[in-house]
This record gives structure tokens, sequence and C-alpha cells, in this order.
């Protein structure tokens, strides 16, 4: 969550509390007014109703005003009601909500008494006497007002505009006191530089510092880091190169003697020793293209690949060896399987995936190569059949120099790991999906349709 929004919850909640208690405190039961409370309240009232009445002359026919000013909006604020009959004539003024009895309230003065209207509902009514006039104002002792009638209230009008103005002041003053918080977050994501110079209050320079600090010890990582990569591509670019030389010599020698030499059993060691001549010169060859893979260079430029085509293709230089173990391959390609990517790259990144299938499908075995379009990215899978894998494996799959169970075909144990390097290339994973009985072994990747 936000620092704004951790400030603007809390505003809002305390804004509807507010609400709600100016409500249930001012409004919703007036029935629990102290006994002498309610008598002073409408006592004070009477008076004043009877001066303003004296003072407009209002039992004088010709000045009679209308009682407009005693409304229900005015009754929802006072919680009274008024009525002020004449002594001289017969006229009397109300006010709209004024109720009605049954039988008529004594002009007694100084009257103070609950009475029943015409509705069952108790009221509270007190006389009071002018020169001209007897006003009687009503207090309903079980008054209730709804919360859509406070609503309709100019009280909440005045209640909501307060509550607004200090949410709103109270999420300014906040944001003001967390604003070198939210600063300081900013300039951490910036140059180290942005940060030294940045200047925090002093309960802040603490944690400034100690954002320093990680900044520092993860540039350093970096750099060894970066410095280690490159020792490491270096040696082993040149280490490959050294050797490819006598590799090369070793398998020359070899090919010359099992031409020269008629024993069939001298023929059949030298077949073994330029197998071995052979794995050794591809696992040499992977060591090269691994030290010129950096997950940090760009190696030229994408463009459009057809991956179903390129495939099939693929799948087609192993035709024999699959026809000799009676494999079963299935190829699902999608209508559009045109992705962006490195050519170079992206094949070999295929063949190590296929190559990796063929070798470890077992006899009567099954292969399935598949993509789907999807959103406009092209997921690819490549899936086989294989012996039970051992835990080390599935754990150490992407490790270099690791080779599956009873490994009989030449590998280098580098395909992989040179794979997933591509697959960073191309800002995506290589992942592996291993079924429950880890009997089946599935890779896939996804890439930008072109």
């Amino acid at each position: 969550m936000s620092l704004k929004a951790r400030i603007a919850i809390p505003a809002i909640l305390l804004a509807v509390f507010a609400l709600f208690t100016g409500y249930y405190l001012s409004y919703k039961d007036l029935q629990d007014y102290d006994e002498c409370y309610k008598y002073i309240h409408m006592d004070g009232q009477s008076l004043i109703v009877s001066e303003l009445w004296e003072s407009i002359g209002g039992c004088d026919e010709a000045l009679q005003p209308e009682f407009d000013g005693f409304t229900e909006d005015f009754f929802g604020f006072t919680g009274l009601a008024y009525r002020i009959e004449c002594k001289d004539n017969n006229y009397a003024a109300q006010s709209a909500i004024y109720p009605q009895f049954e039988n008529p309230i004594p002009d007694d003065a100084d009257y103070y008494d609950s009475v029943p209207d015409l509705d069952g509902d108790d009221w509270l009514i007190i006389n009071r006497e002018s020169k001209s006039s007897r006003v009687r104002v009503a207090m309903a002792s079980t008054y209730e007002m709804t919360f859509l009638d406070f609503l309709q209230t100019l009280d909440f009008a005045i209640m909501a505009g307060m509550v607004v103005l200090g949410s709103a002041l109270f999420y300014f003053l906040l944001a003001w006191l967390l604003s070198p918080i939210q600063k300081l977050r900013k300039t951490a994501e910036g140059p180290n530089i942005d940060l030294q110079i940045l200047q925090s209050p002093v309960e802040l320079r603490p944690l400034k510092n100690l954002i320093l600090g990680f900044k520092d010890r993860e540039a350093s990582a970096d750099k060894l880091k970066s410095s280690q990569l490159d020792k490491e591509r270096y040696f082993t670019a040149n280490a490959a190169h050294e050797l490819l030389t006598p590799l090369s010599a070793i398998k020359t020698e070899v090919q010359l003697q099992q031409r020269l030499v008629d024993d069939d059993e001298m023929k059949s060691w030298l077949g073994d020793l330029l197998s071995r001549v052979n794995r050794a010169t591809h696992t040499v060859d992977q060591l090269m293209t691994l030290a010129r893979l950096d997950p940090d260079s760009t190696p030229g430029e994408k463009s459009p690949v057809d991956i179903g085509m390129l495939m099939t293709e693929i799948t087609e230089d192993y035709t024999e060896r699959l026809s000799s173990k009676f494999v079963t391959i299935t190829q699902i390609y999608s209508n559009n399987n045109a992705v962006y990517a490195y050519p170079g790259l992206i094949e070999t990144l295929l063949r190590n995936l296929i190559s990796n299938a063929v070798k470890y499908t077992p006899v009567e075995g099954k292969i399935e190569m598949k993509t789907k379009a999807d959103n406009g990215w092209l997921h690819i899978t490549v899936s086989n059949s294989c012996e039970r894998l051992p835990a080390y494996l599935v754990d150490q799959m992407f490790d270099r120099f690791v080779r599956g169970p009873h490994e009989v075909e030449t590998g280098s144990g580098l395909g992989l790991a040179i794979s997933q390097r591509i697959a960073q290339l191309h800002e995506t994973e290589l992942n592996t999906a291993i079924a429950p009985e880890k009997d089946n072994l599935s890779f896939s990747l996804t890439l930008p349709l072109a």
C-alpha cells in the first residue's frame, strides 16, 4: 500500500466517525435529555418566542406575521415545536410540525406536563403567558431523528464541511511531515551523488547513511562479480583455444592410423579413441560458445524467425536416430510462429533442447514439440519421456557439466547452461516442468511475436 493511501484511509475513516458521532450525540435520541435540562431548554425557548411575538405585534390582526420561521428544519435544530394563541381574538400560529392533541391543553400558566398526541406519541408541553398571547412549547419526549433526516439539516452541511476541511488539512499535514521520507526514497533510487548531497532531517540521517552503505556494497559486489565473470570468460576462451589445436592434431592422427592398420581390434580401439576426441572437441566448442554469451551484451540485431519451421528443420537432422529408437515424435505448431529473436542463438537453443530430447528419450518413447500464440506472445515447449530422473538432476538442471543418468551419448553437460544464457539474452527464462513420476521432462520459454 502506498504512503498516500496510508494517509488517506485514516482521514476518510476519521471523517465517517465524526459524522456518525455528531449524529448520535446530537440528534439520535432526545429522550436522554436530563429532565431539568428539558425544562430549562423549553422555558428559555418560550421566552424567546414570546418576546419575538410581542416585538412584532403578533396579536395585531393587521400585523399578524406568517410563522414560517418555525419549520421542520428549525424543529430539527432545536427539537421543539411552537404554538402561540392570542388572548384578545381567536388567532393562533404554530410551527409546521406542532402535534395534534385529542384533548385541549389547559390554559394554566406555568403548565408543564407530558401529553399524548393523536398518534400516541408523548409530548412535553409548557405554557407561558405574555401581555397579549399565550405561548406553548412542545418537545417530543421520545423524538428520534433518522440519519436521512439528519442529512437534510443545515447542521449536517456545516459538520460535513468541517470534516472535509479537517480531513484535507490532516492529509496535507501528514504529507508535509512525511515528505522527507518520500524524497529520500526517490533520491535513493538514483545515483549515489544525489543521495550524498540530499539535505535530510536529523532523524533520517542514520537511514540515509545506511542506504548509502547498502548501495556502496551493492556496487562493489556488482563490480567484483563483473570482474570474476570477465576472468572466467577470458580463461575459458583461452583454454578452449589452446585445446582445439592439439585435439585437431590428435583427431587427424587417429583417423590416419585407422586407415593404416589392418587389425580389427586395433581399429575398434582407435574408433573408441576417436569418439572420445570428438566428445572433447564438442565440449571445447561448447565452452567457447558459453564464453562468448554475455548476458549484459546485445549480440547483433533481432529479426523475425519462424520457430515452427526452424524446429522442423532441426528435427529432420535427427530422423535416423529417432527411427533407430522407434521414438514417436509429435509436432503441434501455431499458425503464427514468427518471433523477434537473434537467429543464430535461438537456433542453438532449440537445437540443444531437441538434441537433449533425442538423447534421453528411451526406446519407444515419445517427444512432443509445440507452439501456442497468445496475446502477442509465442509459448514454445519441447517435452519428452525419459528414465526416472534423480533428485540431483532436478535441482541442478541448468548447472554446467551436469549430465543425465546412464549417459551413453556424447555430451558435455553444457547444453542447458548455454540455452538458459541464450534465453536470458532474449529477456526471458527457460523453464522446466517435471511429471510427478519424474518420467517426463518439459522445457518451455516465451518470446514476443513478430
